[in-house]
């Protein structure tokens, strides 16, 4: 089978492979067909045969006195064009030796088809290139074999081999050009698959998949792959946006600390002035190390480190958010339904609820409401909300809704990653204003 490893076509391979076993299937009921034809024809000769020699043998038995002389009338009472007979002593000597009515001679028997008959009361002989069939019949003291031709059995044998063969010559080309045809409708996908996966190598990553209606598993390898491709290409289109955000926020803080510094020891800056420059480049290294943080916090989460979890008493942790935060003239509404202790990291508990604090914040300007209902603690605020089409990508890392705000687009990715790590649930509800639900 190594012929077959050497197809490098996927498609030429199965319709190699479909032709091979319609052949050897279509061979097999041939020959298996011929095989039980054959039978049957034969157990209707010896059946005819019998039916033949039957009266004949009743007839003399009952009026002749010596069937040894009355042998050839015997035989000429049978004889026809395919029957003849021969008529052997109780020892196995020839007495009578019959002709077919359309040949002059005798039919030939040798010591051995002679032996056969007296052995085998049954079968089947072949003698100078032609088939014959035989039953024996014994009487009194002779036997009376009855011997008929082959000839139109072994034609209609021929004639349903080769209608057979045609048919199964015909059947193997309707069957290459139909499968060929179900192929390249099913293999189509994977081809399309293979151009998509082509391009994708060769860079271009913005490509319009069409969509598949197939409902077989080709039909949903497809859909995955477009799923997969979309995804990937979103995420490219994400990382893009971030290297170019994360180098315009780190660049900007960055140059106005290095310009500051050059200035305060260039002496451009009165020494009373100096103090209050070096209060803007501390609060330039603050977003600096805000940015860095969330960037390290979610390496850490994403890496499935071990957190250290303990009873945290809810309303305690919501307590000192707002106290937080209240220092940054924001009002913050506590909304609790309960008193309650989760099992939780309260480090990054506090940094999830946390985040989800500074993106209220972020996208509203009115009062915060934190809250806890019993299940779930949740941020709602009275912003505009989330557009629709943005809901399912808000908690991919660096997506941001608004292009205009500051930040890198990491809180959510973080608030994600955290309640995953305590297999928390996570919800967003957009109603008057955007509501996130962390669940136990």
């Amino acid at each position: 089978m190594l012929w077959f490893k050497d197809i490098s076509s996927f498609r030429l391979k199965l319709i190699t492979l479909f032709s091979f076993l319609v052949i050897i299937s279509m061979g097999f009921v041939a020959i298996s067909t011929s095989f039980f034809l054959h039978k049957i024809l034969i157990n209707y000769m010896y059946t005819y045969l019998n039916n033949q020699a039957k009266p004949v043998i009743e007839f003399y038995s009952i009026y002749s006195n010596d069937l040894t002389k009355e042998a050839k009338d015997m035989i000429d009472d049978i004889t026809s064009e395919n029957i003849t007979a021969v008529v052997l002593s109780s020892n196995g000597n020839i007495i009578s030796v019959g002709s077919f009515e359309d040949s002059e001679k005798p039919i030939a028997l040798n010591k051995n088809i002679l032996n056969q008959f007296l052995k085998k009361p049954i079968g089947t002989f072949e003698e100078n290139g032609e088939d014959y069939a035989y039953i024996v019949k014994k009487t009194r003291d002779v036997y009376f074999v009855v011997i008929g031709r082959l000839r139109e059995i072994n034609k209609v044998i021929k004639r349903f081999v080769y209608i057979l063969l045609t048919l199964t010559i015909g059947v193997v080309i309707f069957s290459v050009l139909s499968i060929y045809a179900i192929l390249n409708k099913i293999l189509k996908q994977l081809d399309d698959i293979t151009k998509i996966s082509e391009e994708i190598y060769a860079g271009n990553i913005d490509i319009n998949i069409p969509d598949s209606s197939s409902k077989d598993e080709f039909g949903i390898m497809f859909r995955a792959f477009k799923n997969m491709v979309e995804k990937l290409n979103n995420t490219i289109k994400i990382q893009k946006n971030f290297i170019a955000d994360v180098s315009h926020e780190f660049k900007t803080p960055i140059s106005y600390i290095k310009a500051q510094i050059e200035f305060i020891l260039t002496g451009v800056y009165q020494e009373d002035e100096i103090f209050d420059v070096l209060r803007k480049v501390y609060k330039q290294t603050d977003v600096l190390s805000k940015f860095t943080e969330d960037l390290l916090a979610l390496a850490r989460l994403e890496s499935n480190i071990p957190i250290s979890k303990t009873n945290v008493d809810v309303v305690s942790l919501l307590n000192q958010l707002k106290d937080e935060f209240s220092i940054q003239n924001r009002n913050i509404i506590l909304d609790v339904k309960s008193q309650d202790t989760w099992i939780a990291d309260p480090h990054y508990l506090k940094i999830a609820v946390k985040n989800l604090l500074e993106n209220a914040i972020k996208y509203s300007d009115k009062d915060i409401v934190l809250g806890y209902t019993g299940d779930c603690i949740y941020v709602k605020d009275f912003g505009p909300g989330i557009p629709k089409e943005d809901i399912p990508f808000i908690f991919d890392r660096f997506y941001r809704v608004s292009k205009d705000k500051r930040g890198l687009g990491l809180g959510l990715s973080i608030v994600k990653a955290i309640a995953q790590i305590h297999n928390f649930s996570l919800k967003v509800e957009v109603k008057e204003g955007t509501t996130f639900y962390i669940c136990k």
